[in-house]
């Protein structure tokens, strides 16, 4: 089953796509805007709505949908799994400058003198023993 969270509560997303709501949405979409690719303008009957953001999820607005054939919605959501890939990776490397930060300010007393490569050896070991203590 793949989860989303729709009105802070976890949803089936699957169920969700099979459901009269979202059918009513997605043929409206495409009275609206018409039948074809919004990426490369393919008319084809295989067309899909891409979801540009969960935010509405089940309310979702005509701008946070997208008509796109097959291939443009492989292409956007491996676009979107990259970018998220990208930001989860901005992230760790942001909690990890904040550990190093702190452990620095316990270790030194503050993390300006905190900063050659042994320090990170260091936090980095400390890092896995408290993993391994948990």
């Amino acid at each position: 089953m793949v989860a989303v969270v729709m009105r802070n509560k976890l949803v089936d997303y699957q169920a969700y796509l099979s459901s009269a709501r979202w059918k009513n949405t997605r043929v409206d979409l495409m009275k609206m805007r018409g039948k074809c690719c919004e990426e490369c303008g393919e008319r084809s009957f295989t067309l899909e709505v891409h979801h540009l953001n969960y935010d509405r999820l089940g309310s979702e607005l005509p701008g946070d949908l997208k008509i796109l054939c097959r291939n443009c919605h492989k292409v956007a959501d491996a676009k979107r799994r990259m970018d998220l890939q990208k930001e989860f990776e901005k992230r760790k490397e942001s909690a990890w400058e904040a550990g190093f930060n702190t452990w620095c300010e316990r270790v030194y007393g503050h993390s300006s003198n905190c900063a050659t490569s042994a320090d990170e050896g260091d936090f980095n070991q400390w890092l896995e023993e408290k993993a391994n203590y948990s």
